[in-house]
């Protein structure tokens, strides 16, 4: 490099000629018309790949198996003896190991994936889930969490999520798969404690965003996402598949919030007492003050947030959204459970509104005693007496409304509505189908008996229907009949009989 200098420094500062110059350093002139071309010796380039006389021949089969070991497992792709041995035994190759390894090694390396850094935009987030044990109410159980992580300033909000126990209108974490709902959910709960919705959001293919990949960057996403997305109106975009690189941000803190905010165990007497305690961890690490950085997490995330996304007025409504065909029992379907709806009554009635004052000789303990539904676990009837205007529909619609509140199964008719679908049940010969729905019911009001004269066969199919429900559910019956009986239980067939 020394003499390199002194060549160049000879022409031209002190304007001697190529020829001189050559002469006196003993060089060629060609090689010092290159040194005058590049103030730094280039290096040799080779022009042309180098020859492999006995290789040459095999080479196509060697890229063959190294391009599809690519979709291969890692741990049973072809090693370069593999390769040799192959070649050897199935082509008659002649040459030796030395040069198919070293091959070999160049493509592997030629054809290495590279990683760049990745810089993020003010407002863009991660989005990932993870799982984890926790105790609920003194059970141990394996639980999801979704991580949602502003990329800039690696602020998180974590959440846990559940999915729908069969015939129960809450929520459990320990099902194989997971509903749509509740990821919604969660990204609902973080918007919220961001204060803001990030202007696009990075996720990889789950299920719960994408129902198909098109091919590329294309998906075909999900209703439920695509509803949550136009509500918020946050931009997407999808990792590649399994390359968890795209997304490192939020991977990491995956591992970071499971090690950091959930060991020890958690113990909690809810979910909502566990997300109580997730978020106040997330408010604590906002007092962190990274590596490299001279402010906390907090202070960077309070400068950024002005290009976060404005919150809605309200928040999305976080649930799975279907139509469905209510059955006479009052329930409908989804996923092979029914669940009950509430009943159609004529009027909502309620005890607040009702005048007990006005009906002085009426039991009003007794009444707000039936209103806690307590005898339907019981399985025990009601007769309500009295003259007409005594406020008899008024009480049994306001105990009706107070036993759907509490997730019970109801359904109100009157006396002439019931024994004429009885009537032509039987008749369309569905009579004991119909009979088992009503006899499903938890509790069955029954308005308006003695209003009305009954048929013969009208009163026969409503003594059949009440003796059914005997014992297996509870029953409200309103008369104006008079009855000697001071309690409010009645016996269903001496009803019968005075009707």
């Amino acid at each position: 490099m020394e003499i390199y200098g002194r060549v160049r420094r000879a022409v031209r500062v002190e304007g001697k000629s190529q020829r001189a110059v050559a002469r006196e350093f003993g060089l060629s002139r060609d090689t010092v018309r290159k040194m005058l071309q590049y103030a730094v010796p280039p290096g040799y380039q080779r022009q042309q790949p180098i020859k492999k006389p006995k290789l040459g021949p095999w080479l196509g089969v060697i890229d063959a198996i190294l391009s599809d070991d690519k979709q291969r497992l890692v741990k049973q792709r072809h090693t370069a003896k593999r390769i040799f041995e192959r070649l050897q035994e199935e082509h008659g190759f002649t040459g030796g190991y030395t040069i198919v390894k070293d091959y070999v090694r160049g493509e592997q390396l030629r054809t290495r994936e590279m990683f760049v850094p990745l810089t993020h935009a003010p407002g863009e987030a991660q989005v990932d889930f993870g799982e984890a044990l926790v105790v609920i109410a003194g059970v141990e159980q394996k639980a999801h969490y979704l991580a949602i992580v502003i990329c800039r300033i690696q602020t998180i909000a974590s959440s846990w999520r559940f999915r729908p126990r069969p015939r129960k209108p809450f929520f459990h974490p320990n099902d194989e798969d997971l509903s749509l709902g509740t990821p919604v959910e969660g990204h609902v709960r973080a918007f919220a404690y961001f204060g803001g919705v990030p202007t696009r959001i990075l996720y990889d293919n789950t299920k719960i965003a994408v129902a198909k990949i098109l091919g590329g960057e294309e998906r075909k996403k999900t209703k439920a996402f695509s509803e949550l997305q136009s509500y918020y109106l946050f931009t997407d975009k999808f990792g590649r598949p399994a390359k968890g690189n795209d997304k490192g941000k939020v991977e990491g803190l995956v591992g970071y919030s499971r090690r950091n905010f959930m060991v020890p165990i958690p113990h909690a007497s809810s979910w909502e007492e566990l997300n109580a305690h997730l978020e106040a961890d997330c408010r604590k690490r906002r007092e962190r003050r990274l590596r490299g950085h001279t402010e906390t997490i907090g202070e960077r995330f309070e400068r950024d947030r002005a290009v976060l996304l404005p919150l809605p007025a309200a928040p999305y409504e976080a649930c799975e959204k279907i139509s469905a065909r209510v059955s006479p029992l009052s329930l409908v379907r989804y996923r092979a459970n029914d669940y009950s709806v509430p009943t159609e009554f004529p009027v909502i009635k309620t005890m607040d509104s009702f005048d007990f004052l006005a009906i002085p000789s009426l039991n009003k303990t007794m009444v707000l005693d039936l209103a806690r539904c307590e005898f339907l676990a019981r399985r025990e009837n009601v007769l309500l007496l009295g003259n007409s205007g005594a406020g008899k529909t008024h009480i049994a619609l306001a105990l009706g409304l107070a036993a759907c509140q509490r997730g019970h199964r109801v359904r109100f008719t009157t006396t002439a509505a019931l024994v004429g679908e009885l009537i032509e049940a039987r008749d369309e010969k569905k009579l004991l189908r119909f009979q088992k729905q009503i006899a499903s019911y938890e509790l069955l009001i029954v308005d308006e008996l003695g209003f009305v004269s009954l048929s013969k066969t009208g009163a026969e199919l409503l003594f059949e229907m009440l003796s059914q429900r005997y014992g297996r559910g509870s029953t409200m019956i309103t008369s104006n009949l008079l009855c000697g009986a001071p309690h409010n239980r009645f016996d269903v067939s001496s009803v019968l009989a005075r009707s």
